[in-house]
Protein backbone atom coordinates (compact mmCIF):
# COMPACT_ATOMS: atom_id res chain seq x y z
CA UNK A 1 0.00 0.00 0.00
CA UNK A 2 1.31 3.42 -0.95
CA UNK A 3 -0.08 6.68 0.42
CA UNK A 4 0.72 9.68 -1.74
CA UNK A 5 1.57 12.69 0.41
CA UNK A 6 3.14 15.22 -1.99
CA UNK A 7 3.02 16.11 -5.69
CA UNK A 8 6.51 14.63 -6.01
CA UNK A 9 5.25 11.38 -4.46
CA UNK A 10 2.34 11.38 -6.92
CA UNK A 11 4.77 11.43 -9.85
CA UNK A 12 7.12 8.87 -8.28
CA UNK A 13 4.31 6.34 -7.71
CA UNK A 14 2.34 6.58 -10.95
CA UNK A 15 3.85 3.24 -12.01
CA UNK A 16 4.26 0.09 -9.88
CA UNK A 17 7.20 -2.18 -10.78
CA UNK A 18 8.33 -5.52 -9.40
CA UNK A 19 11.54 -7.36 -10.33
CA UNK A 20 11.80 -11.15 -10.60
CA UNK A 21 13.94 -13.86 -12.16
CA UNK A 22 11.82 -16.07 -14.46
CA UNK A 23 14.23 -19.00 -14.08
CA UNK A 24 13.17 -19.50 -10.48
CA UNK A 25 10.14 -17.30 -9.86
CA UNK A 26 6.82 -16.10 -11.21
CA UNK A 27 5.05 -12.85 -10.32
CA UNK A 28 1.75 -11.23 -11.23
CA UNK A 29 -0.44 -8.42 -9.96
CA UNK A 30 -3.59 -9.93 -8.42
CA UNK A 31 -5.35 -6.63 -7.77
CA UNK A 32 -4.70 -2.89 -7.73
CA UNK A 33 -7.10 -0.43 -6.11
CA UNK A 34 -6.68 3.34 -5.97
CA UNK A 35 -8.54 5.08 -3.15
CA UNK A 36 -8.76 8.71 -4.25
CA UNK A 37 -8.57 11.57 -1.78
CA UNK A 38 -11.98 12.72 -3.08
CA UNK A 39 -13.59 9.41 -2.02
CA UNK A 40 -13.66 7.77 -5.45
CA UNK A 41 -12.39 4.17 -5.68
CA UNK A 42 -10.76 2.89 -8.88
CA UNK A 43 -10.18 -0.84 -9.48
CA UNK A 44 -7.45 -1.09 -12.11
CA UNK A 45 -7.39 -3.77 -14.79
CA UNK A 46 -4.40 -5.99 -13.94
CA UNK A 47 -4.62 -7.51 -17.42
CA UNK A 48 -2.87 -4.33 -18.59
CA UNK A 49 0.28 -5.39 -16.75
CA UNK A 50 3.44 -5.26 -18.86
CA UNK A 51 6.06 -7.98 -18.39
CA UNK A 52 9.40 -7.07 -19.93
CA UNK A 53 13.15 -7.57 -19.70
CA UNK A 54 14.65 -5.67 -16.76
CA UNK A 55 16.96 -2.80 -17.78
CA UNK A 56 20.18 -4.56 -16.64
CA UNK A 57 19.18 -7.91 -18.16
CA UNK A 58 21.94 -7.96 -20.79
CA UNK A 59 24.62 -7.30 -18.18
CA UNK A 60 23.60 -9.78 -15.49
CA UNK A 61 21.02 -12.48 -16.16
CA UNK A 62 17.52 -12.84 -17.54
CA UNK A 63 15.79 -10.71 -14.92
CA UNK A 64 12.36 -9.34 -15.77
CA UNK A 65 9.95 -6.76 -14.38
CA UNK A 66 6.20 -6.54 -14.20
CA UNK A 67 4.83 -3.02 -14.42
CA UNK A 68 1.41 -1.47 -14.18
CA UNK A 69 0.70 2.18 -14.88
CA UNK A 70 -1.51 3.71 -12.21
CA UNK A 71 -1.95 7.02 -13.97
CA UNK A 72 -2.31 10.46 -12.45
CA UNK A 73 -2.25 10.54 -8.66
CA UNK A 74 -2.89 13.37 -6.22
CA UNK A 75 -1.73 13.93 -2.63
CA UNK A 76 -4.06 11.97 -0.37
CA UNK A 77 -4.56 9.10 -2.85
CA UNK A 78 -3.79 5.57 -1.65
CA UNK A 79 -2.65 2.76 -3.97
CA UNK A 80 -3.36 -0.70 -2.56
CA UNK A 81 -2.04 -3.69 -4.48
CA UNK A 82 -1.29 -7.39 -4.19
CA UNK A 83 1.40 -9.32 -6.04
CA UNK A 84 1.23 -13.12 -6.16
CA UNK A 85 4.65 -14.76 -6.35
CA UNK A 86 5.63 -18.36 -6.87
CA UNK A 87 9.11 -19.80 -6.52
CA UNK A 88 12.07 -18.28 -4.75
CA UNK A 89 13.72 -14.93 -5.08
CA UNK A 90 17.38 -15.55 -5.74
CA UNK A 91 19.49 -18.31 -7.21
CA UNK A 92 22.00 -18.37 -10.01
CA UNK A 93 20.83 -21.50 -11.75
CA UNK A 94 20.69 -22.72 -15.31
CA UNK A 95 17.46 -22.93 -17.24
CA UNK A 96 15.11 -25.50 -15.78
CA UNK A 97 11.94 -27.26 -16.79
CA UNK A 98 8.99 -25.21 -17.97
CA UNK A 99 6.66 -26.74 -15.38
CA UNK A 100 6.30 -25.71 -11.73
CA UNK A 101 9.27 -27.87 -10.69
CA UNK A 102 11.57 -24.94 -11.50
CA UNK A 103 10.07 -23.10 -8.51
CA UNK A 104 11.39 -25.66 -6.02
CA UNK A 105 14.43 -24.27 -4.17
CA UNK A 106 17.72 -26.14 -4.71
CA UNK A 107 17.80 -27.17 -1.04
CA UNK A 108 14.42 -28.76 -0.48
CA UNK A 109 12.70 -27.74 2.71
CA UNK A 110 14.31 -24.30 2.69
CA UNK A 111 12.45 -21.04 2.16
CA UNK A 112 14.05 -18.08 0.37
CA UNK A 113 13.19 -14.42 0.16
CA UNK A 114 15.00 -11.11 -0.03
CA UNK A 115 13.71 -8.40 2.28
CA UNK A 116 14.86 -4.99 0.98
CA UNK A 117 15.92 -3.21 4.16
CA UNK A 118 17.74 -0.70 1.94
CA UNK A 119 14.50 0.48 0.33
CA UNK A 120 13.21 4.02 0.88
CA UNK A 121 9.67 2.58 0.97
CA UNK A 122 9.36 0.15 3.90
CA UNK A 123 7.50 -3.14 3.62
CA UNK A 124 4.88 -3.01 6.34
CA UNK A 125 3.15 -6.34 5.68
CA UNK A 126 4.08 -9.42 3.69
CA UNK A 127 1.94 -12.56 3.60
CA UNK A 128 3.44 -15.95 2.78
CA UNK A 129 1.55 -19.09 1.81
CA UNK A 130 3.85 -22.10 1.87
CA UNK A 131 2.62 -25.35 0.33
CA UNK A 132 4.14 -28.49 1.83
CA UNK A 133 3.54 -32.10 0.84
Amino acid sequence: MIKVQTPRGAVANRVIKYDYDPLTAYAEFKRVTVYRANGKVDELDVKKTCDYAAPARAIYWGARQIMLEIGALQPGDVVDYEIAKKGFTYALLGAGDEDDSRFIPPMRGQFYDIVPFWSAAPTVRKVYKVAVP
